[in-house]
């Protein structure tokens, strides 16, 4: 009995088939690696910005508080729209006792932020914030930006403050950090200095109210 005759195969037949499904696998690797990059698209995260319209009515708030944070007594005291102020004494850097860490870190810490570029980006927002914004609730602002500016000579300066606080309770003028937040706005840190002392601390939002959370510092010139 003859066995029966095999059919030849082509060896092109059986190319042209491992290319075709090659070719399927590599579009199907493709198609899934379009649908991972479109993913990560979706859930990247936009760099969170905090409006200077939320910081000015931030300070408004802490600022018209009179009752509990008790930073200034009445809109009679002098504010100033200039901000700056000795920078705070700085921890040790436990990695390297020959320095400190840097103030982005110290208040990153302060405020639970783990991304410190969070809080550099509010540094740099920081510097288009207008203290003189806070006239439009009231408040009296001194200009003492064009002071600085001019280089008046200390003694005028004070000669001008009392003249200004002439007829009230108010001795000097209040200088007031332009606050840095943590990312959901929750927590803030400020400086205050008025005469020749300031503190620093940590406010929390608690039931739609600004409280003192942690007194961080107190200084004196």
């Amino acid at each position: 009995m003859r066995g029966r005759k095999q059919t030849p195969v082509c060896s092109r037949t059986v190319h042209s088939s491992v290319v075709v499904s090659n070719l399927k696998k590599v579009k199907f690797h493709i198609l899934l690696l379009g649908l991972f990059l479109i993913s990560c698209k979706k859930v990247e995260k936009k760099p969170i910005r905090i409006s200077n319209e939320f910081k000015i009515e931030f300070l408004n708030e802490i600022l018209s508080d009179t009752m509990d944070l008790k930073i200034i007594q009445s809109k009679s005291q002098l504010i100033s729209n200039y901000s700056y102020m000795v920078p705070p004494f700085l921890p040790i850097d436990p990695t390297n006792s020959r320095k400190t860490i840097s103030l982005t870190r110290y208040i990153a810490d302060s405020l639970k932020v783990m991304d410190t570029m969070f809080i550099k980006n509010q540094f740099i927002d920081n510097k288009k914030l207008n203290l003189n914004r806070l006239s439009d609730y009231g408040y009296k602002i001194f200009d003492y930006k064009t002071i600085v500016e001019n280089k008046v000579p200390e003694d005028s300066i004070w000669k001008l403050v009392d003249s200004l606080n002439k007829g009230t309770e108010n001795y000097s003028f209040l200088k007031i950090s332009k606050p840095v937040f943590n990312e959901n706005k929750s927590l803030a840190y400020i400086r205050l200095e008025q005469g020749s002392g300031g503190d620093s601390y940590i406010l929390e939002k608690v039931d739609g109210k600004w409280t003192k959370k942690y007194h961080l510092a107190m200084w004196v010139e």
